[in-house]
């Protein structure tokens, strides 16, 4: 099916799996990169307040 012949309703039903996929893929390389964190390991992150760095 070309995405020129989708109706509104099936767009808005595409859009809300995609999404869903994407959340899905994100929260996995969330879990793989938490995964690798060990004890001791110099960490960088985004914080409320700018870059915050730790051990």
């Amino acid at each position: 099916m070309r995405i020129e012949d989708m109706t509104l309703d099936q767009l808005m039903e595409l859009n809300t799996l995609i999404c869903q996929r994407i959340d899905q893929l994100q929260e996995r390389e969330t879990m793989e990169a938490l995964m690798q964190l060990r004890l001791g390991m110099k960490v960088t992150f985004e914080g409320r307040y700018g870059q915050v760095f730790g051990i």
